[in-house]
């Protein structure tokens, strides 16, 4: 649909928004002008000021690449350092004036219907849901500002919609969504596998490396990177894309395994693992061998990167892995299981409220030796139950089972010949890894799981519509 298509309400709309964001850049410039004016030392800012304003105007004039670039540019700020820096303010005004001015153009100015599905439908549900239980927690205790962190996480399952939308609309959407992943699990390997060689160069004592040697962050991120990176390796035919798709994924293997995160090496087997059952013969056999090539290429890499500390590292993950064998005396583990113990008895008072984002518990922690109070539950299921209650987590429950299912009927159906079905692919594989990972990194509280949960259920929600569209030959959308 197109300006002049519009009935004539929907054009005062649209003239009134134009005229609004006019009116808006205007103001702008003379902020920019008045600040140049009292403050003559930020001159050399002005120009560069005007160059973003340029830019942001052109990416309102390329919708698929303005959604590529908000969620690539999560991974340049998605490092968990304590407190709120500069740039994490700026990523926040960036997303969060994308969603506003998606929901304000498929709303208001095209009058588009937004929910479509019983999942569209659940996905809202789930936004108010949160939102709600923001003042549960208030009434609870919890601090405002704490609550309202967690709920920040939370919109980042918002995503869902554009990106549902992009990948219908636009006939190279998933790709770019796919894409686009994978240009953020390429930066958030590279900076792990940089900042491990600065922690291990600087490790004065030989435990440091063995016990300490690992980077946690994002280890989501790089799951998802992989499991693209798989699809692709296993579904290219022509021999310089398969060497960049395995490149690319003995990279994010490498990155995975360095973060020494046991459930998230689970995770990426089982996301595997659903990829292989939704594949051919052919596929299936092709999966096996490259993620093995890939695991060995990966520790191959590390040897070349950290030389002789390699085998301080190698010690370092053989003692991870033998760990998962020894669970009644991993301390870790049984540390899990002491949190879970207490929420339970927590959630046994309040089974149907919940206490609401934000709202401490505290239990006897073994790493501190004392007692821990917080608002985080490692193991997701519980924490659903503890914040939302018994309808909370089952209303989350259905929408991630049911976009899981939506996306294995979606394969089956129209079989992985088109890039929508390798989307649906990828986003079963995603959807129920985090199956895994969810019983002891809860999903649901950090932003870089949500912001992965929001794209992939969107990614499987589009792609299987736009399958499903051409198949009725209805005409594509306009942008």
């Amino acid at each position: 649909m197109t300006p002049q298509t519009l009935l004539v309400p929907e054009a005062v709309v649209y003239s009134v928004g134009r005229l609004g964001l006019s009116i808006i850049l205007g103001l702008c410039l003379l902020v920019l002008f008045f600040v140049v004016w009292t403050a003559p030392h930020l001159t050399p800012f002005f120009p560069l000021a005007i160059i973003s304003g340029i830019g942001f105007l052109y990416l309102l004039r390329n919708p698929l690449l303005h959604l590529s670039l908000v969620i690539a540019s999560f991974a340049l700020v998605a490092d968990f350092d304590e407190g709120i820096d500069v740039g994490e303010v700026l990523f926040g005004l960036f997303y969060a004036s994308y969603l506003g001015i998606w929901l304000f153009r498929r709303v208001f100015l095209q009058r588009e219907k937004l929910l479509e599905s019983t999942i569209d439908f659940l996905m809202v549900a789930i936004l108010v849901l949160v939102t709600v239980h923001v003042f549960v927690g208030w009434l609870w205790g919890a601090a405002i500002t704490s609550a309202l962190r967690e709920w920040q996480s939370w919109t980042m399952l918002a995503f869902y919609f554009p990106v549902k939308d992009a990948c219908r609309r636009y006939p190279h959407g998933t790709k770019a969504m796919l894409i686009v992943i994978v240009a953020a699990a390429l930066f958030v390997a590279v900076r792990n596998v940089i900042e491990l060689k600065s922690l291990v160069s600087a490790a004065g004592e030989v435990w440091q490396i063995t016990k300490k040697g690992r980077v946690i962050a994002n280890e989501i991120i790089l799951v998802t990177g992989g499991l693209v990176a798989l699809a692709a390796v296993t579904h290219f035919r022509r021999l310089r894309w398969i060497m960049l798709a395995s490149g690319l994924l003995v990279t994010f293997l490498l990155g995975l395994i360095l973060t020494q995160s046991r459930s998230y090496w689970l995770s990426f087997a089982f996301g595997a693992l659903a990829m292989v059952m939704l594949s051919d013969r052919a596929g299936r056999s092709r999966i096996a061998v490259i993620t093995s090539v890939a695991v060995g290429g990966g520790l191959t890499l590390v040897l070349l990167l950290f030389g002789d500390l390699a085998t301080l590292l190698f010690a370092g993950l053989l003692d991870r892995v033998l760990s998962l064998a020894g669970g009644a005396t991993d301390m870790s583990l049984v540390n899990r299981m002491l949190e879970i113990s207490a929420a339970w008895q927590w959630i046994r008072h309040n089974p149907i409220l919940g206490y609401g984002l934000g709202t401490e518990f505290s239990f006897f922690d073994l790493t501190i030796s004392g007692t821990r109070t917080w608002a985080f539950i490692h193991n997701g299921y519980v924490g659903l139950l503890y914040k939302f209650g018994i309808p909370g987590a089952i209303l989350i429950m259905t929408f991630w089972i049911g976009s899981i299912v939506r996306g294995v009927r979606s394969v089956r159906r129209n079989g992985l010949d088109s890039w929508n079905m390798k989307g649906c692919l990828v986003s079963v594989g995603v959807l129920a890894s985090l199956l895994v990972s969810g019983m002891t990194a809860n999903p649901f509280f950090l932003s870089d799981t949500l912001l992965v949960f929001g794209v992939f259920g969107g990614v499987c929600a589009g792609a299987s519509s736009a399958s499903e569209k051409s198949e009725s030959h209805d005409p594509p959308l306009s942008p």
